[in-house]
């Protein structure tokens, strides 16, 4: 048995938030994650560590430019957002906590458009939760991209208490 690819070398991604496709995705998405760690110093080493200890993973807000979208995406992804017939309305939410909502956001590479159906080459992370970041321009020039954050969550429950993310599916 060969070894299992994990991923596609370049080319555009689908996203779900909660099972919800979101998009279409504009501009690309970039998913970071780096360990951090506390250099121990020791004078008799200079400036040099003489050690060093993990201190967890960073996974940044994550930012999906989205093009073209629905009122309903909207309504999903904006924290106190009400659609009502062709109207959303927005309303600004203080003081309440995200992680209780937080959901799954699954990366898919597309291929010929489609989101790929090889599950060993998704990434999701486990829980997240959307934050609106609008800036909407109004020209001749530039198309209009509605950016959505994504605050990224340890997980906190069993099962797979203290995981971030997964490779593959």
């Amino acid at each position: 048995m060969g070894q299992v690819i994990f991923n596609k070398d370049l080319g555009p991604v689908a996203v779900y938030w909660n099972s919800i496709l979101i998009g279409p995705v504009v501009g690309g998405v970039k998913l970071k994650i780096e360990a951090k760690a506390v250099e121990i110093k020791e004078d008799a080493y200079g400036a040099m560590p003489a050690d060093a200890v993990f201190v967890g993973l960073e996974v940044p807000d994550i930012e999906i430019p989205i093009g073209r979208f629905t009122m309903a995406q909207m309504e999903t992804l904006t924290k106190g957002g009400t659609l009502v017939g062709s109207v959303l309305s927005l309303a600004n939410p203080v003081g309440e906590a995200m992680y209780a909502d937080a959901k799954p956001l699954q990366f898919r590479p597309l291929v010929n458009a489609v989101p790929s159906a090889v599950t060993t080459e998704y990434i999701t992370v486990l829980k997240t939760y959307p934050i609106a970041a609008w800036e909407i321009p109004y020209d001749n020039a530039t198309q209009r991209i509605h950016k959505v954050k994504f605050k990224v969550f340890i997980k906190q429950e069993s099962p797979n208490i203290y995981e971030v993310l997964t490779l593959g599916e």
